[in-house]
């Protein structure tokens, strides 16, 4: 079932054209717009203005009427929320005109029970059950109008506190046509008699039901999914055509007619007086039981229902059509509870609860399971490990890298010879030799050389401290050269070839040195890609964990919510059980509270009845005492004659 939500009843004012015995009248009233306001002689009467959902003048159609107020009613009751649809106003008002309509022109009615059979065209997904009645109240007595036989019926109310009337007759339709036999049927058993204000005047109040049932309708595959429940909507449609107040004075009414006039002012005061009480507020009691038009309005009046009033006036009258908008006035306050009506048995909540927790799966499937979410948390949590180990290591041969090239730095600022060693080898003695085993090893030497090879520069000549310079090439006697100098000189010799390799070292280590500074640069630029890959991770385990916090929440929220469902059918359950045992008790005193209403009709009835008897016995008492005085004072007055007779010495005999 949905929430009920606070629908106030709408209220529409229907103002019919003047008619032929009204042509010498003037308009009394003034339309503007959804406002009505009470004029003389041109001029607005202060207090007499009222203003309502719709206002319908002269020139507005039946069709205009149903589209814009009465159709949403209609509609409303198709999707499973009750409707009442009633029209209220004096006599010959044009309320029955307004409900029933003619040939030419349909009134409410048959526009809804259109309405109703195109909505049913339209809903494939649905199938529906109609069932219509048809009822009276005259003289506050209950009559069938499918079955005239059936009268005085009675009133119950079931453990929801739903109106219905007993063994009333419930016909089965599946057409418009069907309906409009129904209601002709009914129209010729309906009471209806003719005052000086209307030549047809309705002598009854006349309610017009329409039950309507619908279901889904199921495959196979759906009642396998557990998407069909067999839930069944029911809501019913009142189209009330209601008796207009009377004033006897102007009807005319005598007799039977004005006993009838009599019981049509009494039920529409209960109405007016239920009216009243229900736009006080909630906390006031509300007397239903007043008159059976109340009684069997009473779920469209304040409860569960959608009500929509059209008050029926006329422009020639006022005092009249003053009490009718005062009446709409305080109707359109009345809050009403409507909401969509809904058998379901435990096999259908079962069926419903099950498609709930069914559909609360998928959503959680589709999200992601605990499981899988936690799954991938640790395939992300080992991924970023890996990512981490990887980028230690790459800032560990970033760290490497970077010493090395501190290491060859050094070693390259330590290849080139000191000054100090520079100074001590130019103060060392050279012993030349002729070009032999070692010319190989001079060659790599940078030593300046004049013109041609194996004559040493003047310079290096000059270095050679106190040796006498004869020509690089001559020969040198042995005398000038010992094998000590000698031996110091090849020893030179291997330590500048030693140099010389130590620089094709330095050279090659500087190679390195900057292919290992390429290398370092590229993996710094590796370091911030995975850097940036360890931070999209971490966006996205942060994103996972997030959603895994909401469908896990999520998921709580659900079981509380299935938890309070069961619990909460657990109690319907015991309410259930509780309110049939208190059905049992209530239909008992309904009963008699019923039969106790009826008996008090029919005593007012038999009251009025001993009191006209009573009246004419008192008449005819009168009258006798009367006759009997005057009796006595003739039999006085003939006792004074014999008396005086009979001192006459007459005698006289008795008659």
């Amino acid at each position: 079932m949905s929430n009920s939500l606070d629908d106030s009843i709408r209220v529409a004012i229907r103002v019919r054209p003047l008619i032929k015995r009204e042509n010498d009248c003037k308009d009394h009233w003034l339309v503007d717009g959804d406002t009505i306001s009470q004029i003389h002689d041109g001029r607005k009467i202060q207090n007499t203005t009222f203003t309502f959902d719709r206002i319908f003048s002269k020139s507005h159609t039946t069709l205009d009427l149903y589209t814009d107020f009465a159709q949403p009613v209609v509609l409303s009751v198709m999707e499973g929320i009750n409707g009442t649809l009633f029209a209220y106003g004096q006599t010959s008002s044009g309320k029955t005109y307004t409900m029933t309509g003619s040939m030419d022109t349909p009134g409410i009615i048959p526009h809804a029970l259109d309405e109703v059979f195109k909505y049913i065209s339209k809903t494939r997904n649905r199938e529906f059950l109609l069932r219509v009645s048809y009822m009276e109240i005259y003289n506050e007595i209950i009559t069938d109008l499918l079955n005239p036989k059936s009268t005085n019926l009675k009133i119950r109310e079931n453990v929801d506190r739903e109106i219905s009337v007993e063994k009333l007759t419930e016909k089965v339709v599946t057409s418009v046509t069907e309906v409009l036999d129904v209601m002709r049927f009914g129209e010729k058993n309906r009471h209806i008699g003719g005052t000086n204000m209307n030549e047809r005047s309705s002598r009854s109040h006349a309610i017009f039901r329409m039950v309507a049932e619908s279901r889904e309708m199921h495959s196979r595959n759906s009642v396998e999914n557990g998407e069909f429940d067999g839930a069944v909507k029911v809501s019913h449609l009142n189209l009330v055509d209601l008796a207009g107040s009377e004033r006897a004075s102007v009807t005319g009414a005598e007799g039977i007619r004005l006993r009838e006039g009599g019981f049509i002012n009494k039920s529409l005061f209960a109405l007016g007086n239920v009216i009243n009480k229900l736009s006080e507020g909630e906390n006031t009691f509300v007397p239903f039981r007043d008159s059976k038009l109340t009684r069997i309005l009473q779920n469209s009046l304040g409860g569960n229902a959608k009500t929509s009033i059209i008050c029926a006036v006329t422009p020639a009258s006022t005092d009249e059509t003053l009490s009718t908008l005062q009446f709409a006035s305080r109707a359109k306050r009345i809050k009403n509870r409507p909401e969509v009506n809904e058998v379901l048995d435990d096999g259908t909540m079962l069926k419903r609860c099950r498609r709930e927790i069914n559909e609360l799966k998928r959503k959680l499937e589709k999200s992601h399971s605990r499981e899988e979410v936690l799954k991938r948390e640790m395939e992300l949590q080992m991924e970023k490990d890996m990512i981490q180990k990887e980028l230690e290591e790459q800032r560990k041969v970033a760290d490497e890298t970077k010493a090395k090239l501190r290491d060859l730095a050094n070693i390259f600022c330590t290849a080139q010879p000191k000054e100090s060693e520079s100074k001590q080898r130019k103060q060392r003695r050279w012993t030349v030799c002729p070009m032999g085993a070692h010319r190989n090893s001079l060659l790599q030497l940078d030593m300046p050389f004049d013109g041609e090879f194996g004559k040493p520069s003047r310079r290096l000549e000059r270095s050679f401290a106190g040796s006498p310079s004869k020509g690089f090439g001559e020969e040198v006697s042995s005398a000038d050269f010992n094998v000590d100098s000698h031996q110091r000189f090849f020893d030179d010799l291997h330590e500048r070839e030693e140099e010389t390799f130590a620089d094709e070292s330095v050279i090659s280590s500087v190679g390195e040195y900057r292919n290992s500074l390429n290398s370092a640069n590229n993996s710094e630029a590796k370091i911030a890609d995975l850097e940036s890959e360890v931070k999209r991770l971490t966006e996205e385990r942060d994103t996972i964990r997030n959603d895994l916090s909401e469908n896990i929440s999520s998921s709580c929220e659900i079981q509380e919510d299935l938890l309070k469902t069961k619990d909460k059918l657990k109690e319907k359950k015991q309410e259930n059980r509780a309110l049939q045992e208190r059905l049992q008790q209530m239909e008992a005193l309904h009963a008699t509270s019923d039969d106790v209403s009826e008996n008090n009709n029919i005593f007012e009835q038999e009251l009025l009845k001993y009191k006209a008897e009573i009246e004419e016995l008192n008449t005819k008492l009168e009258a006798a005492v009367f006759a009997k005085d005057a009796a006595v004072t003739k039999c006085q007055q003939l006792q004074k004659q014999q008396t005086e007779l009979e001192e006459k010495g007459i005698g006289m005999q008795e008659p």
